[in-house]
C-alpha cells in the first residue's frame, strides 16, 4: 500500500480557499439588502473584493481537488 505524505503547503492554500469561499458567502447570502443601503466607496470595495475572493477560491479548491483525484 503507498501511504499519501502530505504537502503543507497545498494544505494552507485550501484552507485560504475556504476561507475565500466563506467570505464571499457572507457577502452575498447573508440576506441584508446591501443594494438599498447608502454605498461608499470603502462598502463597495469590500463588497467586489470578497466577492471576487469567493470566485477564485472555488477554481483553486476544486483544481486541487481534481488533480489530487484523478
Amino acid at each position: 500500500m503507498h501511504k499519501y505524505q502530505r504537502n503543507s503547503s497545498i494544505e494552507l492554500l485550501r484552507i485560504c480557499s475556504m476561507f475565500m469561499i466563506y467570505s464571499y458567502h457572507f457577502v452575498t447570502q447573508n440576506g441584508f439588502p446591501i443594494l438599498s443601503q447608502h454605498i461608499s466607496v470603502q462598502k463597495f470595495l469590500f463588497v467586489v473584493g470578497l466577492g471576487s475572493y469567493g470566485r477564485v477560491g472555488v477554481v483553486v479548491f476544486f483544481y486541487h481537488f481534481c488533480m489530487v483525484s484523478c
